[in-house]
C-alpha cells in the first residue's frame, strides 16, 4: 500500500499517496484548480500556467535538520514566487492556497493575456457550449480587460491538418494537448510547434497530412475549440444532441463510446447520429478511440443498409421476418457437426448463448454442451492479460449418429463444413485464421494464400477470441480483416 501524504488545500486537510500531483489531490477536496495543459493521461508540462498557486512547507532549521515550530505548530514557508500545481508532487505538512488574492490575480490575468488574441467564435464554435475555456473565463475571469482591438493578432482561421482534421489558429494557445498525445499516447509524433511568441503555430511534419489512426482523439482534449473534425464541424450545437451510451462495433477492441444523436430535417425528420465520442473505460479503452470507430458510423444512414433478413428463394433473395429467417438457420444448422471455439475475448451476447447451453465450467477443459452436440476446447489462459489464447485445441464433436470425431490440428478444422467462431486473431494473422476456419475446400486455392500470410505474420499462432462468425468469408469480413491487419500493433 503507498504512503498516504497528508496536507492542506485551502484550510482542508487532505490524505493522497505519495507522488500525486496538487491539482489532482485538491479535487480529492472537492476544488478543481483551473488547468488548460494539463492532462491526467499525459505528462505534466506546465506551459499554460493557468494552475498557479501558492504553496507552503514545513520550515527546516539547516542547523538541526529539524522542523521549525511554532505556537506548537510547524512554521510555514511560502516560496516568493506562485508554482504550477500540475507539476508539483505533494509534501507532508504542505500548505497550498489556491484561491488566495495572489492566485485568482494570477489566474484573471492569465485569463485576459489568452483573451487577447482569442476570436469571438463562440456563437459558431464547434466548442461553444463544451468548452473549458468558456467555464474558465465565466468563472476566473476579470470583468475588465486591457484588450485593444487594433493589436489583436489575427491567424489563418481553416486549416486542414489533414483529410479528418481542421485546425483554427486564432483560437489556438498552445497548450500542447495535441502535440503531446500524438508523441506520448499514440506514439506517432506527427504534430509540433513552429515559430515563437504570437506567431506559434500547430503543424503536421507527416505526409499525408496529420497521418495518424488517433488523430480525432485530438478535438477531444483540446481545451477550446481550435481542433475540429470534418465529419463534425458546424454540425450542431451540444445542448441540441441527445448522448446514448454503446460499444463501438467497427474492431474487436470493443472501445465504450458515447453517440450524441439529433432529429433534423435532413434525415427527414429522423434521429441522426452526428457524432462518436469516447466514454471511459479504463479496462478497455480509457478515454480514447480510433478514427474508425469514430468517422465510420456513416454506413446506418446508407440507403443500400440491409436492415431485414433475406432468404433466397426460387434463386431470388427475398425479405423475411426475423422469425422465419432465425428458424431457416436453425433448420440448416440441423444435424450438422458443428465447432464452437470460445473464449475469453467472447462479446456478451455470445457468452451468453454459450452459458446458455449448459456450460459446465471447467477451466483446464471447458465443455459446451448445446443438445446433442459437445465441444471441447483445451485453452490456456493467461492471467496477467486476462486473455485466452489457444495453444492447442483437441475438440470432440459429437453429431446426431453420436459418432466422436476428435480434431488433432487445426487444418483439421477445414473438412468441417459449419464452424462457429468466438475468434480473433493477434494482429495480421486475422485474415489466415479466417482462411482456416471459414473456408471450405470449394475454395482450398485461398488456403494457399493464406499459408503465404503465415510466413510473414509474427505471433499467428496466438488467437484472442472475440468475434462470433457463422459461415464462408464475405467482401466485406476481408475488407474489415485488411484494416486491422495493417493496424493491428494499436489495437492490442
Amino acid at each position: 500500500m503507498p504512503k498516504l501524504i497528508t496536507l492542506l488545500i485551502d484550510n482542508q486537510k487532505v490524505s493522497v499517496p505519495a507522488g500525486t500531483l496538487i491539482v489532482d489531490a485538491a479535487k480529492k477536496a472537492g476544488n478543481d484548480i483551473p488547468v488548460f495543459c494539463y492532462h491526467p493521461k499525459m505528462e505534466p508540462v506546465g506551459m499554460c500556467r493557468m494552475c498557479l498557486v501558492e504553496i507552503g512547507r514545513p520550515a527546516i532549521d539547516r542547523t538541526t535538520g529539524q522542523v521549525v515550530m511554532e505556537s506548537d505548530k510547524p512554521k510555514i514557508a511560502f516560496g516568493p514566487k506562485l508554482e504550477t500545481a500540475c507539476t508539483t508532487p505533494v509534501s507532508d505538512g504542505m500548505l497550498v492556497l489556491s484561491q488566495s488574492e495572489k492566485a485568482r490575480a494570477s489566474q484573471k490575468e492569465n485569463l485576459e493575456f489568452l483573451l487577447t488574441s482569442h476570436p469571438l467564435d463562440c456563437p459558431v464554435c464547434d466548442k461553444g457550449g463544451e468548452c473549458p475555456l468558456q467555464n474558465l473565463t465565466m468563472a476566473h475571469a476579470s470583468p475588465q480587460s486591457r484588450y485593444i482591438f487594433d493589436e489583436k493578432h489575427h491567424a489563418e482561421k481553416h486549416v486542414p491538418l489533414g483529410e479528418l482534421i481542421w485546425l483554427d489558429r486564432e483560437r489556438c494557445i498552445q497548450c500542447a494537448r495535441c502535440i503531446r498525445f500524438q508523441d506520448e499516447i499514440a506514439g506517432e509524433p506527427v504534430l509540433a510547434f513552429y515559430e515563437r511568441g504570437r506567431n506559434t503555430d500547430i503543424i503536421t511534419n507527416s505526409e499525408p497530412g496529420f497521418d495518424s489512426i488517433f488523430s480525432g482523439n485530438t478535438t477531444d482534449i483540446c481545451p477550446v475549440g481550435a481542433l475540429t473534425t470534418a465529419d463534425f464541424r458546424f454540425g450542431a450545437r451540444p445542448w441540441e444532441m441527445k448522448a446514448a451510451a454503446s460499444i463501438c462495433a467497427q474492431c474487436p477492441v470493443g472501445c465504450n463510446v458515447t453517440f450524441n444523436t439529433r432529429r433534423e430535417a435532413m434525415s427527414d425528420g429522423k434521429v441522426a447520429i452526428k457524432r462518436v465520442m469516447p466514454r471511459q473505460n479504463e479496462v478497455v479503452n480509457e478515454v480514447w478511440m480510433c478514427d474508425k470507430g469514430r468517422f465510420a458510423y456513416h454506413f446506418a444512414e446508407s440507403e443500400d443498409r440491409l436492415v431485414k433478413p433475406q432468404l433466397r428463394k426460387n434463386g431470388e433473395l427475398e425479405t423475411v421476418s426475423w422469425k422465419e429467417a432465425v428458424a431457416e438457420a436453425g433448420r440448416k444448422l440441423h444435424g450438422e457437426e458443428i465447432v464452437v471455439l470460445a473464449g475469453g475475448r467472447l462479446s456478451n451476447d455470445g457468452t451468453e448463448i454459450v452459458r446458455s447451453s449448459q456450460c459446465q465450467r471447467d477451466t483446464a477443459n471447458p465443455r459446451f454442451t448445446a443438445g446433442d452436440q459437445t465441444v471441447v476446447v483445451r485453452v490456456n489462459v493467461d492471467r496477467s492479460r486476462q486473455r485466452c489464447t489457444l495453444q492447442f485445441a483437441e475438440v470432440v464433436v459429437r453429431g446426431v449418429n453420436g459418432e466422436g470425431v476428435v480434431f488433432h490440428h487445426v487444418r483439421n478444422f477445414l473438412g468441417h463444413r459449419r464452424i462457429i467462431l468466438g475468434l480473433h486473431l493477434r494482429g495480421a494473422g486475422f485474415g489466415l485464421v479466417l482462411l482456416f476456419f471459414l473456408l471450405d475446400f470449394r475454395r482450398l486455392f485461398l488456403f494457399l494464400f493464406g499459408g503465404l500470410l503465415f510466413f510473414f505474420v509474427r505471433h499467428s499462432r496466438l488467437l484472442y477470441f472475440r468475434f462470433l462468425f457463422i459461415g464462408n468469408v464475405n467482401a466485406e469480413l476481408l475488407s474489415r480483416t485488411t484494416n486491422l491487419a495493417h493496424h493491428g500493433r494499436h489495437f492490442f
